[in-house]
């Protein structure tokens, strides 16, 4: 068996800022947790934007984050 995390890539800063701009499902999607990215969508919806700042905070880290290790589909604003 494969493990999902070899074959991801890491992300630019550049790519990762077009993504957050462009669509921020696909944003987490490219960093390998697409339904974590949904996940944020609906909690924007349901507090009317304001999970949205959240939801920016923890892509940021998660970008961070992946630039030196893989990370968890539902890993929530790692160190």
């Amino acid at each position: 068996m494969t493990d999902s995390n070899q074959n991801r890539k890491i992300m630019g800063t550049g790519e990762a800022i077009i993504w957050f701009l462009l669509c921020l499902p696909i944003g987490f999607m490219q960093m390998g947790q697409p339904v974590k990215g949904w996940a944020w969508v609906g909690i924007s919806i349901v507090t009317g934007g304001l999970g949205g700042l959240v939801a920016v905070i923890d892509y940021f880290m998660c970008f961070g984050a992946q630039q030196n290790r893989p990370i968890g589909e539902w890993e929530f604003f790692p160190k």
